[in-house]
């Protein structure tokens, strides 16, 4: 039984690792790609004429969806990481040992 709770719950943990990894990253309504497929974000800059708002703009939109895809990255890292803990402890357990009525405590 400890088995299949363990494995259900390394599934269970995948499960929104792969929602982090897949899911789109917005700042604003700019779109920054996924955790796993991040998108160049220099050609998503609107292009306003002054350079140095344009470079600034550019230069913030990229901080931000650079810090938002390695946050949704380490989130997938360490549910995975606790998935493939969890089911190492899924096949390294052992059943116990079955007991009869009569059989003394020890």
């Amino acid at each position: 039984m400890r088995r299949v709770i363990l494995t259900v719950a390394g599934v269970l943990f995948l499960i929104p690792a792969f929602f982090f990894l897949t899911t789109d990253l917005f700042v604003g309504d700019v779109n920054c790609g996924t955790a796993m497929v991040p998108r160049d974000t220099d050609a998503l800059v609107l292009q306003t004429g002054d350079l140095i708002e344009d470079d600034f703009a550019a230069e913030a939109l990229r901080g931000e969806c650079s810090q938002r895809v390695f946050r949704n990255r380490v989130i997938t890292i360490g549910m995975v990481g606790l998935a493939v803990a969890l089911f190492v402890a899924a096949s390294r357990s052992k059943p116990k040992d079955e007991r009869f009525p009569g059989d003394p405590i020890v």
